[in-house]
């Protein structure tokens, strides 16, 4: 199971270089050979226009301010302490004024060591977010006080695999709940980085792992088919499904036909926690109830 951490800095601008240099220490600190790792960055070109690319070194060279150009640098790569061989993410997101920096790797001491590279590095100043903290964030911490008694008790490691479309808003919720997920002690499996084969043999790989259930993630941006294709595999083999849809957004039946599914309100992820804690606690009690959604 990964480790993931958020820490908070006062929004800069950085000199020619800088995040690159930063990201090649990282490679070197890693020991990561050159097709170990990805650059991914999302762009806002207006309030109804986002851009997704993939970067070279060479690119993130000119990169000065994390903010709309790119709003997201995401620095992927397989962590050589990683059980799965999961991807992990080097995350750079504004939170109205301040910087967000997530680390999602395969222990603390490890996430410890990038934050103090990247942060010496880039010379950032950490902030705390009280009042402006996201609310995404509030809505897990709030959830966790209140909701994960009953979990105590249920030692049973679940593990699931987290399907969602691979666009800027989807990854962004989707990193809100692997990060709620992993907080209760759920491994989550995705499709998500570079390995030298094919997507689907990739893809598959990871859902013949032994898991428990699906978590199936639809938002405005709509499915894919590759998240089809998860779907219909994890079906066949019989796993679980909760499926959490944004509200507002239409399903294509096919499997799912009237499948009852957990709803939330734009980039509120947190509305559909309830739910999962309720399923959860059925998978670790082993209560026969079906398929939860």
């Amino acid at each position: 199971m990964g480790f993931t951490a958020f820490r908070y800095y006062k929004q800069r601008k950085f000199q020619p270089n800088q995040i690159a240099n930063c990201f090649e220490m990282i490679i070197s600190q890693l020991g990561l050979a050159s097709d170990r790792f990805s650059i991914h960055g999302d762009y806002r070109l207006d309030d109804s226009i986002e851009e997704s690319k993939d970067l070279t070194i060479v690119e993130v060279r000119t990169i000065c301010e994390i903010k709309k150009h790119p709003e997201r640098l995401s620095f992927i790569f397989a962590d050589p302490g990683e059980k799965y061989g999961h991807s992990n993410i080097v995350f750079f997101q504004p939170v109205r004024v301040e910087l967000q920096l997530c680390l999602n790797l395969s222990s603390a001491e490890k996430s410890e060591i990038i934050f103090k590279t990247i942060e010496e590095c880039l010379q950032l100043e950490r902030t705390e977010l009280v009042e402006n903290k996201d609310s995404t964030i509030l809505a897990i911490e709030e959830r966790l006080r209140t909701l994960e008694e009953k979990l105590v008790g249920n030692k049973k490691q679940l593990s699931c695999f987290l399907s969602y479309r691979f666009s800027s808003r989807s990854k962004a919720l989707a990193l809100e709940l692997t990060r709620f997920l992993e907080l209760l002690g759920v491994n989550v499996v995705t499709g998500a980085g570079y390995e030298p084969r094919r997507v689907d043999q990739k893809v598959i790989a990871r859902l013949e792992q032994p898991l428990d259930f699906l978590i199936y993630l639809i938002t405005a941006d709509g499915e894919s088919i590759w998240t089809r294709d998860e779907l219909a595999f994890s079906l066949a083999k019989g796993y679980a499904l909760v499926l959490l849809v944004e509200s507002g957004t239409k399903i294509e039946k096919g499997l799912l036909g009237d499948w009852e599914y957990l709803e939330f309100e734009g980039n509120h992820i947190g509305d559909s926690f309830m739910g999962i804690l309720e399923a959860l606690h059925i998978y670790r009690t082993g209560k026969d109830c079906g398929s939860v959604a």
